[in-house]
């Protein structure tokens, strides 16, 4: 196996990969991989898993450790709200084209947070938790265009 087929493209593993993304009939969010912001569609700037993610969660499970230690369980919902504080400060990077109740929705850090974490925004959770695991939008240009990418 030629390793270069599988080669990463640095910028994208640091920076995020732009999605497309639009909800399907089903209350789901679907997506794929772009080229780079459209100011016709509703996108997502998302960055690969990596340290970046590693260490925001490690920094949003300090606040627990004493109780860990002790041998408390975390409930899921705690579990779910502490992961996605750290997909809000390292995984989201960006959006565009996006409202809540037709309203702009201007992208922020804080807000990236909320959405992340607020049980109603689940759908968009989901695909950023799925997507995030999607090493194949980070993929060299050159290899994405042999792929048919």
């Amino acid at each position: 196996m030629d390793l270069q087929s599988i080669e990463s493209d640095p910028v994208k593993l640091a920076k995020g990969c732009y999605w497309r993304v639009r909800r399907e009939n089903d209350g789901t969010i679907s997506g794929s991989p772009i080229d780079g912001p459209d100011p016709e569609v509703a996108w997502l700037l998302l960055v690969p898993r990596g340290i970046a993610f590693d260490r925001a969660l490690e920094d949003e499970m300090v606040p627990t450790r004493a109780a860990r230690r002790e041998g408390e369980v975390l409930s899921p919902e705690e579990e779910w709200r502490i992961t996605g504080r750290a997909h809000g400060r390292a995984t989201v990077k960006g959006w565009g084209n996006l409202s809540i109740g037709g309203e702009p929705l201007p992208f922020s850090e804080g807000k990236a947070i909320e959405l992340m974490t607020e049980p109603r925004w689940r759908a968009l959770q989901d695909f950023v938790r799925l997507t995030h695991h999607h090493l194949a939008a980070a993929a060299k240009k050159e290899e994405a265009k042999a792929l048919g990418n």
